[in-house]
């Protein structure tokens, strides 16, 4: 049976194809958008209430690259990103796998009239199970990106790293903080990563079959997934993001200079009440506008590079399979 399903579609792609192609989508993606990442981070966990006219330590989102470059360079900007291209590359790699798993399970059981039910589930389910697997990392990322530039002074940063890399990171956390520093704000983060990964898989899929639609176009083109994804990351992230911060200001939770401090929260629904109490609803939209800049390109190019990594496997799979018969010695006439 599975003989003849390869024959009658030599494009298929095999797990480990869909495993490369969601680790390097999710790799490019989150090199080219880390300026916009590690601004996002920083609004996200500094405590000043949003008023107007003001943004704590950062004047507007603009004022914050400016701010950044000064006393850090242009380094600055890819801070943690190692620590995220590790946990990113089989994060997305074990997601788009398991998601293209459930995707062909539904279709196998007549699961078409619930397409977007198993985008939404499918989806969710699938960042679920691969956030629970690298979210250590996702903790590391977090304090590597924030060591330098959040101050015991409002105004100044740190003279010295707490952290010199990925490895020290891990190890310090957990030798002085215990394992269950790596697992801070686990809760706020599965609920998180299902309703925005689940939200950004059922609008991608419903954008690309509806744009081409729009404009009458038959075939889906790489403008289509870009758009496509854009919007969907943009949506997506709209009822998400709360958990986002609660999350990041977990992470951020320790001792060492230039973090959040060991005890400020008690847990995830302390953090958020606190959050509303200290710096007001607006408190839980910190950094917003840094992360829908960095949300919506993330997102078109994840599926862009996805989408453009399956047509080259498909293309190769497809020359294969015509070489291997080519390369079969034919029947004597």
């Amino acid at each position: 049976m599975k003989q003849d399903n390869a024959a009658a579609d030599p494009r298929k792609l095999t797990a480990l194809q869909h495993l490369f192609c969601g680790g390097l989508a999710g790799t490019v993606a989150r090199t080219i958008t880390s300026p916009l990442d590690v601004v996002k981070i920083l609004f996200q966990t500094q405590f000043d209430p949003i008023k107007s006219g003001t943004t704590g330590r950062f004047s507007g989102f603009f004022g914050a690259f400016n701010v950044i470059y000064r006393e850090e360079g242009v380094r600055a900007f890819w801070k943690g990103n190692g620590a995220a291209v590790v946990r990113l590359f089989p994060y997305s790699a074990i997601k788009f796998a398991f998601y293209e798993r459930i995707r062909q399970w539904a279709k196998h059981h007549d699961g078409s009239n619930m397409a977007h039910v198993v985008h939404l589930v499918g989806g969710g389910l699938s960042a679920v199970t691969a956030s629970l697997i690298v979210y250590p990392l996702d903790v590391v990322k977090t304090r590597l990106t924030i060591q330098h530039m959040m101050a015991g002074s409002p105004h100044a940063p740190v003279a010295e790293k707490a952290y010199k890399g990925i490895l020290d990171c891990l190890m310090k956390v957990g030798r002085e903080e215990g394992l269950r520093a790596l697992y801070r704000g686990v809760v706020p983060s599965t609920i998180g990563f299902f309703i925005y990964e689940g939200g950004t898989f059922f609008w991608y899929e419903a954008f690309k079959i509806y744009l081409p639609r729009l404009y009458e176009h038959e075939r889906q083109s790489t403008a289509v997934h870009f758009v496509s994804g854009s919007l969907a990351g943009c949506f997506a992230q709209t009822f998400s993001y709360p958990l986002d911060v609660v999350r990041k200001r977990l992470h951020a939770q320790s001792n060492h200079a230039g973090m959040l401090g060991a005890s400020r929260y008690k847990g995830s629904m302390d953090c958020l009440m606190q959050i509303v109490r200290r710096e007001g609803w607006l408190g839980l939209y910190k950094g917003t506008t840094a992360n829908i800049a960095k949300v919506m390109p993330f997102a078109a190019l994840q599926f862009v590079a996805y989408e453009q990594c399956k047509r080259l496997c498909a293309t190769y799979n497809e020359e294969a399979a015509l070489a291997r018969t080519l390369s079969q010695p034919q029947p004597a006439p």
